[in-house]
Formats: C-alpha cells, sequence, structure tokens
C-alpha cells in the first residue's frame, strides 16, 4: 500500500476517534433540542431559491415545505463543527475505498447497529462498537445517518435508483447538497406510511408532528412514547411547524404535494 494512502488512513482513524469521542460526549442529534434561531436565518432562505425542494417533493410525493424544513432545520438547529469532521472522514474514505469495502462495512455495522436498536429505543446508548463504525454518524448536507438512509431504502416499496447502487453511491448520495434532499423525502415518504400503518396516525396533514416523526425515527418515537395523536411535537419539530407558512410562501411550488 502506498505511504501516502497509509497516511492519509492513519490520519482519518484518529480523526474518527476524536469524532467517536465527541458523539459519546455530547450523544446523538436524535431528539436533540433546538436551542438557536426560532426562524430562518439568510442561509436557510438562499437555500429556498436554489435547492429543487419543489421538484424532489413532487417526485416522492411529499410534502415541499416540510421536506425543506427538516433539511433546513439539520442546517441551522443541529450542524456544527464535528459535523464537519465526519463529512471530510467520509469524504475521503468514499474517494480511497473500493464499492466491496463499503459493502462489507454498511452490511456488517448496520446489522450489529439492528441487533442493538432494540436496547437503544428503550434509552440505552449505542454500543462502542456501533459508533466508533460511523454507521449512526449523521453526514452531508442533509444530517442523515448511513443506517437511517438503509432503513428507508429497505422499507420502501418504490426503491430509488441509488437504493439499489451499493454502499459507496448511497455515501456520494448523502454528501451531495442536491441529491441528499431525496433521502430526505424518501425518509419522510416512509415514516408517514408506516406511522400511518402501525397506528393510524396520519401526520401527514402536520408539518411539525410529521418533522418530530422524522427526526427521531418512527421506530425510536413509538418505543419510547405512547402514541397519543395529541402529543406535542419536539422541538425540532416545533422549528418546522412554526416556520412552515414562511417556508410554503418562500417556494411558492405549483402543482405538487400542497
Amino acid at each position: 500500500m502506498p505511504r501516502l494512502r497509509i497516511f492519509a488512513i492513519a490520519t482519518l482513524t484518529l480523526l474518527l476517534l476524536i469524532s467517536v469521542l465527541v458523539y459519546i460526549a455530547i450523544g446523538s442529534n436524535t431528539g436533540k433540542r433546538a436551542y438557536f434561531s426560532p426562524s430562518l436565518n439568510e442561509s436557510s432562505v438562499n437555500a429556498l431559491s436554489h435547492l429543487p425542494f419543489c421538484n424532489v417533493g413532487k417526485q416522492y410525493g411529499v410534502s415541499p415545505s416540510v421536506l425543506a424544513g427538516v433539511v433546513l432545520a439539520e442546517k441551522q438547529l443541529n450542524r456544527d463543527w464535528t459535523d464537519l469532521v465526519q463529512d471530510g472522514l467520509f469524504t475521503v474514505f468514499y474517494y480511497l475505498m473500493s464499492e466491496a469495502w463499503w459493502q462489507e462495512w454498511s452490511t456488517q455495522n448496520f446489522e450489529l447497529a439492528t441487533k442493538e436498536l432494540g436496547d437503544w429505543n428503550k434509552g440505552t446508548n449505542w454500543s462502542k462498537q456501533v459508533t466508533r463504525s460511523g454507521i449512526i454518524f449523521s453526514i452531508g448536507p442533509s444530517q442523515i445517518t448511513t443506517r437511517t438512509a438503509l432503513t428507508a431504502c429497505q422499507n420502501s416499496i418504490s426503491k430509488p435508483s441509488w437504493c439499489a447502487a451499493g454502499t459507496k453511491r448511497l455515501i456520494q448520495v448523502l454528501l451531495s447538497e442536491s441529491e441528499s434532499l431525496e433521502v430526505s423525502a424518501l425518509i419522510l415518504d416512509v415514516e408517514r406510511q408506516t406511522h400511518l400503518q402501525k397506528t393510524g396516525i396520519d401526520t401527514g396533514t402536520d408539518p411539525a408532528k410529521w418533522a418530530t416523526l422524522y427526526n427521531f425515527g418512527g421506530e425510536i418515537y413509538r418505543a419510547r412514547f405512547t402514541l397519543n395523536p395529541d402529543r406535542p411535537p419536539n422541538s425540532f419539530g416545533g422549528w418546522v411547524g412554526n416556520n412552515s407558512d414562511q417556508i410554503t410562501k418562500l417556494l411558492n411550488c405549483k402543482n405538487t404535494f400542497e
């Protein structure tokens, strides 16, 4: 193996360990309280004008304003320097590692995370092995974990082409500003349909509750909370709900979900 590649992998491994330690110290973003600006900032307003929220929402049958809301909430409320480190790690590993490596990585760690999910739903933290793997790191502009994306692909009836193109392609999509919107849209649709099927509660008419379900993940949400249709949204969902009207007006989509 060339010396430069060895050095790159060693450096990335060190950065990964730093990310793991920070992740363990501050915890996951799931259900994380949103402490910052209650309204759209300039960056979010600009994103509404140049990202294809309307087209992607129409393509996946989800509300463009909710799609924009969850993506902008992740960017404006939850993203910090640790996410930049994790994005850098995944970007370099994307270029260094083969599809076979990525496939083995995802198969092994997705299976391990799935086995632990039952305990995690009850409030137990992920094991160090799962955390070290990076499968539960939120990456890319839309801040989606590989585990969540793989789960959405697994549970989707109409699978997009990138779901079947291998893990390396999925990582590329997650790291792309425009393509990652499709993953968010797929997750929104899968979570809504699954929640409706399992509980009879349709979150599609309430942006705040739909965003809350997206933020927690339906399986985690249903395991941790009693099924009450009147349960208030979390802070993430509340932010999306509070800004939904403004986002809808700024998007001005034609002939879509809304």
